[in-house]
Formats: structure tokens, sequence, C-alpha cells
């Protein structure tokens, strides 16, 4: 027998046969001690429950009639109650005293054990939100069977960083022993925040592109960070609100009465992003070819297709290929009009102006007919 250490009920934890060395336990939801009607009529019973205190334990023996046993036992043996098989615990070994056998039996898990399974992640003050997450640390811890008065104790498991040196000051100023609601509020005004940074973030958050399922889990994921008792109806208005006129005229106010059937119609909707042409998605993703055009042009301006780009003809007579020069400055044009190198024209390529070019042994010919006429 024991009293629970929340609210001074009577419990009853475990049951032993006389005869038999198997401890069995009954689950958390069948030791409320108004349960067993047998029992608490059995004069040991109520005198131990009056002698009982918080968190004591007391092992008494109970004599059970033909009929009574079957209130803890089935026909072949069985320990049950209410048509639940209890779960052996402990098996009685030569010099385990009974109190040992109670004590292991009712004695709390290790925290860190219970905390193993906790969904959570740990609070280091980096972009937390310590309102929304001190109290799913409490609602976890909850679930997980831990008792409020060792909220303080598991809080330590679950920090890290900074927060542990916050942690250790509040053990030698608050200790172990204040009460939750001290440790709670302790908490929340080291690290809550007082700004309107997230606030006017998550209220102005709104649909721009992609998916409108994972803007609208966002857009409420932020909405409860910020505030989280706000209500489902304020949480489906605000959405709404943020979403595109084109996808706000397709919902139905009357049909969307909840959290549930909003994502319901969003997803129905999420083609009508694809097909909408005034959606950032679809410009995004799509640009038109008049845009990509311009943009094409901007990013190489000075640039020409290769085929409107002739080679000089001049220069491919003399055998130079893939020269690109206007033919009109062309040296090898004889019309060109410019002024020819000196080069060229002593190879007897091209003409410089009007003279005519020629060899060294035109010239010395017409040199010796000249002085042979004045002779």
């Amino acid at each position: 027998m024991a009293s629970d250490n929340k609210t001074n009920i009577a419990c009853v934890k475990t049951i032993q046969k006389l005869d038999d060395d198997e401890v069995y336990e009954f689950p958390p939801s069948l030791q409320n001690l108004a349960q067993h009607e047998i029992l608490k009529k059995k004069l040991a019973v109520v005198n131990v429950v009056k002698q009982l205190k918080r968190n004591q334990y007391r092992y008494i023996k109970i004599a059970f009639n033909d009929d009574e046993k079957k209130e803890y036992e089935d026909d072949t043996g069985n320990i049950v109650f209410k048509d639940n098989f209890l779960q052996e615990t402990i098996r009685k070994s030569a010099g385990t005293s009974v109190q040992d056998i109670v004590n292991a039996t009712t004695k709390p898990k290790p925290l860190s054990t219970l905390l193993k399974d906790i969904v959570i992640e740990k609070f280091v003050n980096k972009k937390q939100n310590a309102t929304l997450w001190i109290a799913t640390f409490e609602k976890e811890c909850l679930r997980l069977g831990i008792e409020k008065e060792r909220f303080s104790e598991a809080l330590r498991l679950v920090i890290d960083g900074p927060v542990t040196d916050w942690y250790s000051l509040n053990i030698k100023q608050l200790t172990l022993e204040e009460d939750w609601e001290t440790w709670h509020a302790s908490f929340l005004e080291a690290y809550a925040d007082r700004g309107w940074k997230d606030v006017m973030y998550a209220l102005e958050y709104k649909y721009s592109f992609g998916s409108l399922i994972d803007f609208a889990i966002k857009k409420i994921n932020l909405l409860v960070e910020t505030e989280p008792t706000i209500s489902e109806a304020s949480r489906i208005n605000l959405t709404v609100a943020s979403l595109p006129n084109f996808v706000r005229n397709r919902l139905s106010k009357k049909e969307v009465t909840s959290q549930k059937k909003l994502i319901t119609e969003l997803t129905n909707l999420e083609s009508l992003i694809q097909k909408n042409s005034t959606s950032p998605l679809t410009k995004n993703e799509n640009p038109k070819p008049e845009q990509q055009k311009k943009s094409n042009d901007r990013s190489s301006p000075s640039q020409k297709p290769t085929s409107q780009r002739k080679p000089c003809s001049f220069c491919e007579k003399e055998g130079k290929s893939n020269m690109f020069h206007p033919e009109t400055k062309c040296w090898y044009n004889p019309t060109s009009g410019i002024e020819k190198p000196t080069w060229l024209v002593e190879k007897g390529k091209v003409k410089s102006g009007n003279v005519k070019l020629t060899n060294n042994n035109e010239l010395e010919t017409l040199i010796n007919e000249n002085a042979d006429s004045k002779n």
C-alpha cells in the first residue's frame, strides 16, 4: 500500500501470493484504492490507510475467500485485475526481504531513463521561443510520467550552453525544494522575448511562391511560437489573410472551419499555382520569351552572329584567310584610296597612288635609252 506523492490518494502498488516468489505490479491506471472494491473494505486496509503519510509505504497481508480470490486470479492461476494481466516485476530470491521488494517496485525511476524518450530539442537560447519551449517541456514531462515536483530537476537534462550557468545560479538561490511555478517564472524572466520582432514577422509572413501547404504549416507554426494559446479560428484567419487573392477567393469561409479542413482545401488548390500566370513562382521559373531575349541581349550587347561577318576577299586572294576587316580599308584593294605600306609597294603587290611600279631591270633599261638619245 502507498500514498500517491501528488494528491495523497491511497494506492495499491503490488500484489504477491504468499506461497509464490513472484511480485506483480498494478499499472498506474489501476492503482487507485477506490477501484479495489474488496480491498478497501478489509479492516487491515482501512487501518493502514489512516496511518499512511505522504510518500509512505506499507506491506500488509490480506486473507481472501474463494470468491474474493477471483478478483485477482483467473481460473488457471494467472494474476489479473479487471481482465488485465499484471506484469511480473521482480522475483523474490533467498535473503531478499519483503521491504526490499516493495522498495524495488515503488522507487522512482531515474530521470535520465525517463527523459530518453522526450521529444524536445535542448534549450540553448539560440532563436528559440522560451515561452513555447517551457510549455512543451512541461507537457513532455507529464507524458513521460514525471511528477511536477521533479520538473526543476529534469530541466537540467534538457538545457545546454550558457543556460547551464543560469541553472547553477538558481540551484543556489531557489534550490530544488522550491515549487515549479517559481522556477517557471525565473526561466521566462531570463529568456522570454520582450520585443515585437518575432510577432511582426509571424503576422507579416505572406505567401510568395512554392507549395501552399508548406506555407500554411510554416505560417501556423510561427503564430503558435509567438502565441502558444492562440485560438484555432485566429490561426485560420491569419493564414488565409496571408494568401494571394486568387487563392483566398477560392476558399469558402463556411467550409474552412478547422485547421485540418484548411489544409485539405489548400491541397486541392495546389494545381492553381501552376496555372496562374500572375504567380511569382510562374514568373520566376518560366520567363516570357521576350524577357529571355532582352536578357540575352543585355548580357552580350556587342556580340553578333558569326554568320553575318564575311572575310576580306582581297586578302583571301593573297592567301590570307580569316581576315575580317572592311574591304574598303584593305591594303590589297586597288580602289581603297589609302596609303600603302612601303614593303608592299616594293614587292610590287600594290600600287602607291597613281605611280606605276616596275622592277629594277625595267628601270635600268629606261635610263640607258634616255642616255643614248642624248648622245
